[in-house]
């Protein structure tokens, strides 16, 4: 009875354990379900946002393009009208043009064609005339310049350097001009000489030759009137040729290579009539550079006690612009003009040129 009471105890138990296990199973089963269930909410989720960014930059896109398609229609029509407006404007001027020459179009065309051609060669013409009457302007003003030269040499006290450029700014004559009457082209190397009243010939080392006549002086003249008449004949009758001094020159200023190096030194020897020597005069040169130039001003030439102190251009292709400082010491004409010891120029006594 017992065992039989055991039996079913056992089984019984067995029942309740299977029962219990079913239900495990059961819950787990569930369990499982919820998650699957949560996770498919969850991707359903996440699809619809990602869906609503997708959509989100989808209609961005269709906005902007929409936009562009807009812009584009408004440009082509405002082209459009445009063109339509500008081929109105011309239609319109056409059939005024018309209008007015009962539809003599192409023979005003001509007309005007004709007249610009005319009026083209005419403007030449013109240009040309005013070219040749400035040249001769030029010419004139050149020549000037070297009249000038004597009534300022003779100028008391001395026309300054820059009244004298202001007459020389033509690059075929004159550069710095004369400013006291000592100032004679320093670096031709020449031998000069006067004899008679016929014209004077000078020649020049380099194989150029100058004719040129010194006019007898009046007999109240005194000689220092007569020399600057002769500089200032020699200074006419240099223009043209193509040798630089150190404040003239004759040709363009590209082509400025000196002939002959510039003198360190000009001795002026001051003879009388009969020869005699009776003083030296001395003119220092320097070429320095432009910076440098106030600084050998005040070394060279205190005003005060050895005169003014000159700077003139010496321009020289492809270099640096330099310019040359003088001192002169001298305050009239010299009668016999040296360079280094080497006589280039010598004036004599009038007695001496024409016999009385």
């Amino acid at each position: 009875m017992r065992e039989r009471k055991n039996e079913r105890k056992g089984r019984g138990e067995k029942e309740r354990k299977k029962g219990g296990k079913k239900e495990r199973e059961k819950r787990k089963k569930e369990k499982r379900e919820e998650e699957k269930e949560s996770m498919r909410e969850r991707k359903k989720d996440e699809g619809r946002r990602e869906k609503g960014r997708e959509g989100k930059k989808e209609k961005k896109k269709e906005k902007e393009r929409r936009r562009r398609e807009r812009e584009r229609e408004r440009r082509k029509e405002t082209k459009e009208g445009r063109k339509e407006r500008k081929k109105g404007g011309k239609e319109r001027k056409r059939k005024r043009k018309n209008k007015k020459g009962g539809g003599k179009e192409k023979e005003r065309k001509k007309e005007r064609k004709e007249g610009k051609k005319q009026r083209k060669r005419e403007g030449g013409r013109e240009r040309e005339r005013k070219r040749k009457k400035e040249k001769e302007r030029k010419k004139e003003r050149v020549t000037g310049v070297y009249m000038n030269m004597h009534s300022a040499i003779c100028a008391s006290p001395p026309l300054t350097q820059r009244e004298l450029r202001a007459h020389c700014k033509h690059k075929l004559h004159l550069r710095a001009a004369v400013i006291n009457m000592n100032q004679l082209p320093s670096n031709l190397n020449y031998d000069h000489t006067i004899t008679g009243n016929a014209p004077k010939v000078v020649t020049v080392k380099n194989g150029h030759e100058s004719h040129f006549s010194v006019h007898p002086p009046a007999q109240e003249e005194t000689l220092d009137q007569f020399r600057q008449v002769a500089i200032q004949s020699l200074l006419e009758n240099l223009q043209g040729w193509s040798t630089h001094s150190f404040w003239w020159q004759a040709v363009p200023l590209a082509n400025c290579t000196p002939l002959l190096p510039i003198p360190q030194r000009i001795i002026a020897t001051l003879r009388d009539s009969n020869q005699n020597h009776v003083g030296i005069a001395k003119a220092e040169l320097r070429v320095v550079e432009k910076k440098v130039e106030k600084k050998m001003a005040s070394k060279l030439c205190p005003p005060e006690e050895e005169g003014e102190l000159h700077a003139f251009h010496i321009p020289k292709e492809g270099r640096k612009e330099q310019r040359l400082v003088a001192r002169w010491l001298i305050r009239h004409p010299p009668l016999n003009l040296q360079v280094d010891g080497q006589v280039i120029l010598s004036f004599s006594d009038r007695s001496e040129l024409w016999p009385r």
